[in-house]
C-alpha cells in the first residue's frame, strides 16, 4: 500500500466534517462508521461529541458506555493502527470518567466486510492510485465495484461506492477525498454515484489540508434521501453557492471562465511528448562525440539516429552560460510526414553500434507495458511521434502562476510535458500561441479547469488546452 493511505485528518477538518454532516446532538441511538480509521482522529471527535450530547440529554454513564459499544464501528487493515486507535479512544472516554469500553474496532478491509447500514459514515478513505494497486487488488475491485469496472480507477472510488451503499434510509455520509475525482475521466461513474446523494461539496483547492501531501482535497456530504440541488463551498474564496445538479455533467467545473469565440485547438495542435517508457535507454548526456558518433561509456551511437532531447525543464536550465545537451535515439524513419518502422534485422544493419547500445537494456525494454505492435527497440508508446519534427513550443502540463513556453526547432524531440505546433493553413504563428496562452484569461481557465497538484499548481491535459476559447 502507498504511504498516503494512512494520513491522519487534522482536527479542524474533523470538526468540519462532523458539523457538515449534522453529527451534533440527538445522536445517542445513531450508528456511526469510520471505515478506514487509522489512529482514530475522526472517531475521537465523534466519540467526544457523542458523550457530550448524551450527557446533556440525561443518559447515565452506563447507558453511554453501552451506546459507545453498540453504535460505533471502525475498520482498518493495519493492526498497529487498530491498537493505537483503541488507545486513543480510551484516552477520550477517560476524560469523562468512563472506563473499560469494549470498542468495536476491527482489523479488516472494509471493502471485504459484509454490508451493513449506518446512520453516519464519516471518513478519510485511503488514497491509493491505480499505479500503486497490486494486480490482485485491481482484480478484486473490478469484480466487486461498478465504479472500478473501467480504466485506471483509484482505491478510494470503491470506498465512496461502498459508503453510499451502506447508508441507512435516513443515513448521511461525509468524506474528505482527492480533488482529482472531480476531473478524472475514469471517475465519472463515481461522480454519478455521488451526484445522486450529494447535498454539499466543499472545495479546498488552494488550501493545504494535509501538510505532508500535495494532493488537493474536497469534502462531500451525501444524504441517502438525496436532494435536487447542493451547496458548493469554496473555502479559499470564502464563498458558498446553491447549485443545481444538472450543472454536473462530465467533468465537474464550477467557474465559467472560458467564454471566447475561437478554440485554441482550431488553430494549434497540442500533443503529449513522446513516451519511451524507459528514458535511460534512449536519452543520454552529450559529452563526447566526433564527426560520426556519440560516445556513452564503452559504447558509441551513430549520430544520424540521434536528435536533441528537450523538455521544459531542460529548456529553462539551458538558459545558463554552460547548457548541458541531451541526445535522444530516434529508432524510426521519417519521410516527409510519413513514419516508417524498421524491422529488427534492418535496424541492426543500418545502426549496428546503436543496436549494441540498446541491447544492454533489452530485458527492461521487453518488460515495458507498451502499445500493441511496438518492437523492443522502439518507444513504448507512439504518441507525439508523427509530427514531432516541426517547429514547436515546449511546456509543462503542470502550471504555476503562468505558463512557460519554450521555442524548439524541428530537430528537437520533447520527452516530457507537451508541445504545440501550428496547424497547416491556420494563418497563425507560434508567437500568437504564446500571446494567447500568456494572458490572465488563460490563467483563470487553468485554475478553473485544471486539477490541483499543490495549493498553487494545476495540471491540464492537452485536450483542456485545445478546448480553451479566446
Amino acid at each position: 500500500m502507498a504511504s498516503n493511505c494512512q494520513i491522519s485528518t487534522p482536527e479542524q477538518y474533523v470538526d468540519k466534517l462532523l458539523d457538515d454532516v449534522g453529527y451534533i446532538k440527538h445522536i445517542y441511538d445513531k450508528s456511526f462508521l469510520e471505515n478506514s480509521c487509522g489512529e482514530g482522529n475522526i472517531l475521537r471527535g465523534a466519540v467526544r461529541r457523542y458523550i457530550k450530547s448524551a450527557l446533556s440529554e440525561g443518559y447515565s454513564d452506563e447507558e453511554i458506555k453501552k451506546g459507545l459499544e453498540n453504535h460505533f464501528v471502525a475498520y482498518d487493515t493495519d493492526p498497529e493502527c487498530v491498537i493505537r486507535c483503541i488507545q486513543s479512544l480510551n484516552s477520550v472516554v477517560e476524560e469523562f470518567g468512563l472506563f473499560n469500553v469494549n470498542w468495536n474496532v476491527t482489523q479488516c478491509d472494509y471493502l471485504k466486510c459484509k454490508a451493513q447500514e449506518y446512520d453516519y459514515i464519516v471518513g478519510n478513505p485511503p488514497y491509493i492510485t491505480y499505479h500503486d494497486l497490486t494486480e490482485e487488488q485491481r482484480a478484486f475491485l473490478r469484480l466487486n465495484f461498478s465504479s472500478c469496472k473501467k480504466g485506471r480507477f483509484d482505491y478510494c472510488y470503491a470506498f465512496i461506492e461502498a459508503g453510499i451503499r451502506d447508508l441507512s434510509p435516513a443515513g448521511k455520509l461525509a468524506y474528505i477525498i482527492p480533488y482529482s475525482i472531480l476531473r478524472n475521466k475514469f471517475a465519472e461513474s463515481t461522480r454519478n454515484l455521488i451526484k445522486s446523494k450529494l447535498t454539499k461539496l466543499t472545495d479546498y483547492k488552494g488550501i493545504e489540508v494535509f501538510p505532508s501531501i500535495v494532493t488537493s482535497s474536497i469534502s462531500i456530504i451525501c444524504d441517502s434521501q438525496g436532494s435536487d440541488g447542493f451547496e458548493y463551498e469554496n473555502v479559499f474564496f470564502n464563498k458558498t453557492t446553491k447549485m443545481k445538479k444538472d450543472t454536473l455533467q462530465g467533468e465537474w467545473i464550477w467557474e465559467n471562465t472560458n467564454e471566447g469565440e475561437r478554440k485554441f485547438g482550431d488553430y494549434f495542435k497540442v500533443s503529449n511528448s513522446i513516451a519511451t517508457l524507459l528514458n535511460k535507454a534512449f536519452i543520454f548526456d552529450i559529452d563526447k562525440f566526433d564527426e560520426d558518433f556519440y560516445y556513452v561509456k564503452q559504447y558509441k551511437i551513430e549520430k544520424n539516429i540521434v536528435y536533441s532531447a528537450i523538455s521544459a525543464k531542460t529548456c529553462k536550465s539551458n538558459k545558463g552560460a554552460h547548457p548541458k545537451r541531451k541526445g535522444i535515439i530516434f529508432p524510426y524513419s521519417i519521410s516527409g510526414s510519413k513514419l516508417d518502422h524498421y524491422d529488427e534485422i534492418e535496424f541492426r544493419k543500418l545502426y549496428p553500434e546503436c543496436f549494441k547500445y540498446l541491447q544492454q537494456f533489452s530485458e527492461e525494454l521487453l518488460n515495458r507495458k507498451v502499445n500493441p505492435g511496438v518492437k523492443w527497440f522502439e518507444y513504448g508508446r507512439t504518441q507525439g511521434i508523427q509530427h514531432v519534427f516541426e517547429d514547436k513550443l515546449v511546456f509543462s502540463l503542470v502550471i504555476t502562476n503562468s505558463i512557460n513556453l519554450y521555442d524548439a526547432d524541428s530537430r528537437s524531440i520533447p520527452y516530457a510535458g507537451a508541445y504545440i505546433r501550428v496547424k497547416p493553413n491556420s494563418g497563425m504563428t507560434l508567437e500568437k500561441a504564446k500571446e494567447i496562452l500568456q494572458t490572465k484569461e488563460f490563467l483563470s481557465y487553468v485554475k478553473s479547469k485544471g486539477t490541483p497538484t499543490t495549493t498553487t499548481s494545476y495540471r491540464l491535459s492537452v485536450k483542456d488546452i485545445e478546448e480553451y476559447k479566446f
